[in-house]
Formats: structure tokens, sequence, C-alpha cells
């Protein structure tokens, strides 16, 4: 057990120590600062001064003037960062208008059921389109209204009766946990990447080297393996939690500018419970596929070699990743092969969580799931250690992964 906190030790410092780490763990604060304190920073150098004239304009041309009465409050609800602006204009007019930055888009309606949608850059996730098909959709019905003999008032009034609803949730919101539920994976994602790869290299590099001959001399290979992962999982661990710790504390100092916003705001109220599963998943999943880093990486000779020898891994996680996205995007939680993934080890890291955060998932799945990811890490931790133990002192033509863990299995 002292040889194994000595490797520990060494490893943790090694990476606590070494400025590029903290130069990164430093960069990514700052950066989550300025994300944070953006309202405050932006109020600086905009000032207090906030009016109606701030509110970029869209032009509607096409619309009478007894119908721009109830078009305007309908156009105001749609459209409610925009200031609302009728004109007699035609399509070359409005083009100029746009052109010149006059505003922001404009609408020619040239008909009950046409008009023409003018702006000059169309964004990605330009939904305006969608807004004024409904808008032309409920000129239409007052237009006929009116021609039926309602009188425009009594139009307008039916026009602008607003619909009550309750929802009454049964089960989870998918939309509300999509986001933090999203984080995580990509955050898993990029700490087994980024640090599957240090372990990888670290050990590729001290057998390159022919360190490992001496360190084998005096520490046994499992508490060199373990020593080693441990101590640069951990490192990993704590920069993540410097990260989002930094993130959540500046969040409570910054709460008051970001009441409004209902996304940042769920992301960091989540539950005590999904924080909880969170960590679990992220610590077991890290460590496992650390674990297979590891001895990937002790299967070769030169630094060259070493992308061929992780492949394997990296492919397998990989889909891993792309399975979790497709659940978490199609909303497909419960799907056989959803539940399928849950269960089998190297994919239930990120399918079970998914499952947890936007499906139903009764609690012996959950313990089922996490007693068998639990044994599984420590399964592949002593078979890593096995390959470790074999790859290190084996020189020229690194084997096959799969080919060592066969190997491995047999010789317990």
């Amino acid at each position: 057990m002292k040889q194994f906190f000595t490797v520990f030790k060494f490893e943790i410092r090694a990476y606590l120590k070494n400025k590029a780490y903290i130069g990164l763990t430093a960069a990514l604060v700052i950066v989550i600062a300025g994300v944070i304190f953006f309202p405050q920073i932006k109020g600086l150098f905009s000032g207090d001064e906030s009016t109606e004239n701030d509110k970029s304009k869209v032009v509607f041309s096409g619309v009478s003037q007894e119908e721009q009465s109830y078009m305007n409050s309908i156009l105001g609800e749609m459209f409610p960062d925009n200031e609302i602006a009728f004109e007699d204009a035609d399509e070359s007019e409005l083009k100029e208008m746009v052109l010149n930055e006059e505003c922001d888009f404009a609408v020619l309606i040239e008909s009950e059921t046409s008009y023409k949608y003018i702006v000059n850059n169309m964004g990605l996730y330009d939904v305006n389109s969608q807004m004024l098909d409904e808008m032309m959709q409920t000129k239409l019905m007052y237009s006929k209204m009116t021609e039926l003999g309602l009188s425009p008032d009594k139009a307008e009034e039916i026009m602008s009766t607003s619909i009550e609803s309750d929802i009454v949730q049964t089960g989870k919101n998918q939309s509300e946990s999509y986001l933090f539920t999203y984080i995580f994976v990509f955050a898993l994602y990029i700490a087994i990447i980024l640090y599957g790869q240090f372990v990888a290299s670290s050990v590729a590099q001290e057998k390159s080297t022919r360190a490992m001959e001496l360190l084998i001399t005096s520490a046994k290979t499992k508490n060199l393996m373990f020593g080693k992962i441990l101590g640069v999982g951990c490192a990993g661990l704590i920069q993540i939690a410097v990260i989002f710790g930094s993130a959540f504390l500046l969040f409570n100092i910054n709460k008051g500018e970001w009441q409004d916003n209902e996304v940042i705001n769920s992301i960091f109220n989540m539950p005590i419970s999904i924080i909880l599963f969170m960590l679990l998943f992220f610590i077991l999943g890290f460590f496992m596929y650390a674990f297979l880093f590891g001895a990937a990486g002790s299967l070769v000779s030169k630094i060259e070699d070493l992308n061929a020898a992780i492949s394997p891994v990296m492919w397998i996680f990989i889909i891993t990743f792309i399975l979790a996205m497709y659940s978490m995007n199609s909303g497909a939680t419960d799907s056989a092969l959803s539940i399928a993934a849950s269960y089998i080890p190297l994919t239930s890291p990120m399918s079970m969580f998914i499952r947890i955060t936007m499906g139903d998932v009764a609690p012996i799945e959950i313990i089922v799931s996490v007693v068998t990811l639990i044994l599984s890490t420590l399964g592949i931790g002593f078979l890593s250690a096995k390959i470790y133990k074999t790859g290190i002192l084996m020189y020229g033509k690194a084997p096959n992964l799969f080919t060592a863990i066969k190997s491995a299995v047999k010789k317990q």
C-alpha cells in the first residue's frame, strides 16, 4: 500500500505543479467568470439608459389602416424585442431599408395568403418566417370575420382571446433536463479523451525511455498501475471540480442578474439527487476508461505507435458518445437500444444517466446498473494491471489490445 501511495502522490503532484495544467484551469475559470458577469460588464459600457428607442425596427408594408390597430398588438407579442412600424413601401424600397440597416427585416404583404420576408442575412435558427405564417393566418381570420358582418372591435376581441392551460406533469420534462444532461455527457467525453490519452502517453513514455524497467524492480506492477491512473484521474477530477465549483460560486454571487434566464437557472438549480448521480457515473466512467487507456499504452515500445494502440478504446468510446447523443436528441431514452446500453458497463455511465434525467427508470434498474458498473470498473482495473505487467516488459511489435486482453484472461 505504501508503494501505491508513493506513486499516487508523485503523479498527482506532477500535474498539480504543471504550468500548463494550472494555466488551463485558470483560463477556463476566467472565461466562466467573464460569461457569468457579462450582464454587469455590459451594463458598465452601455449605461443605464434603456428606452423603447433602443429596440431595432421591423417594417410591415401592405397592412390597411383598419388592420394596423389589432396587428400592432399581435406583432408586439410575436416580436417583443422589436419596434413595429407600418410603411407604404414597395419591394425595392423595403430592400433598400434592410440593406441600409434601417430595420432588422421587412415584410411585404401581397395578398391575404402571400407575403415576402425580406432579410439581409438569414440566421441559422431564424424562426421569423414561422411566426409570420402564424400572423398571416390570424390576419386572414380577422378579415373573414369582418366580411361576415362582425364589427372590427368584436373581431379583434375574439382574435385576442387568451387561452389558459395548466400542464399536469407525471413524468420527466426533457426540455428542462436536456441542457445539464448535455453538459455532463460532453464533460465526460472531453475528460476521458483528454486524460485517457495523458495516461496512455505517460505509460508509453516511461516504457520508451526504459524508466519502467527500474520502476518495476522497486514496486509491484499493480501499485504502479493503480497509483498512476488514480493519480492522473484525481488531478483531472480536481481540475473539473475547480472549474465547475467556480462556476457555481460565481453564479450565486451574481445570481440576481440571471433570475429571468430559465436556461441558466435550470443548470445551477439541479436537484441534489441528479448531482450525486452525475458524480457517481462520472467517476466510475472516467476511471474505467482510464484503466483501458493505461493498458493500451503499456503495449507500445515507441510513442509513434501509441495512436494505433489506443484506437480500439477511442472508437468504443466515440460510439458510446454518439449513442448517448442520439438518445438525448431523439428523446428516445426508453428505447430498447438505450435500455440495453444502460446495462453495458462501457456505455452505461452516459446511457443510464441520460435515462435517469430524461426518462423513467425504476430504482432496481439503477441499482443493477451501478453495481454492474462498479464491479466492471474494478474488474477492468485488475485486468488492465495484468496487461500492464506483461506489456511493460514487451518490446518490438505491439500486440493488439484485444489479443492482450484474451491473453490476460487465460492467465487468470
